[in-house]
């Protein structure tokens, strides 16, 4: 896959600072999805490191790259293998600062996205890598996020909190559908994709809202704010139409 000219630049700028440092790294979400849309975007990684791990070095490294932000987790070939259930905190690399382990992308999502649509930029090749999938565990996990946080930002009014930002509908109306793909076929989809695909299974109703979210993550302008009520409505319906699957 041809890569973003900015996603290509932040790459070899890291991997030209990580030499020693590192023994993979591999691009996942809208990256390697094919629905990257700065400044929407950001690139997602893992990076395998088998070596005891230079926090000051790599912290560092994320303070000075270029271009969008890079986030991501660092785990060891063992960790990839054995999955997130019961991995124990990593350390991760969020708003261009490495952080003191947490639980930053411990989750299924992540290792089906490498296993399935993965890009190596570095190190072994993704097929000579044993990487844990296990399709009822992300249905497991999905159905918790649709629960835990998404009808809980419904509940305690959080979508509003979303409303000044400019890309707020859009991560409303093209959130909860994404879940929906993935609990209807155990596979991973982007932003863009979770919008084409709500338009298959959502009612037409819902059609102008979801185009015109579509449209802004490709670039266009943000919906009109008079669609706030209409956008909280949906996440209401899909939520709901979720959690039936």
């Amino acid at each position: 896959m041809s890569l973003d000219p900015n996603v290509r630049a932040a790459v070899d700028a890291y991997l030209a600072s990580t030499v020693g440092l590192i023994d993979g790294l591999y691009l996942y979400g809208s990256v390697a999805l094919g629905d990257f849309h700065p400044p929407h975007s950001d690139i997602d990684f893992v990076a395998i490191v088998d070596r005891p791990l230079d926090k000051a070095a790599l912290d560092s490294v994320h303070r000075s790259l270029p271009g969008p932000v890079f986030d991501g987790i660092y785990l060891t070939t063992a960790q990839l293998a054995a999955g997130p259930v019961d991995l124990a905190p990593t350390h991760f690399a969020r708003e261009r600062r490495l952080h003191e382990p947490g639980r930053f992308e411990q989750n299924p999502v992540t290792w089906h996205s490498l296993a399935g649509n993965g890009i190596r930029c570095g190190g072994p090749e993704l097929g000579d890598l044993e990487i844990w999938r296990d399709p009822a565990e992300l249905a497991r996990w999905t159905r918790g996020n649709v629960e835990e946080y998404w009808r809980d930002l419904l509940k305690r009014g959080g979508a509003y909190d979303l409303e000044p930002f400019p890309g707020g509908m859009m991560w409303v109306v093209l959130g909860v559908p994404r879940l929906h793909y993935t609990l209807a076929t155990r596979a991973i989809t982007s932003k863009s994709g979770a919008g084409e695909y709500a338009l298959t299974v959502f009612d037409e109703e819902w059609h102008d809202l979801i185009r015109a979210c579509l449209a802004q993550r490709r670039g266009g302008e943000a919906p009109s704010p008079s669609l706030w009520p209409h956008a909280l409505d949906f996440l209401a319906m899909s939520i709901d139409e979720t959690l039936r699957l």
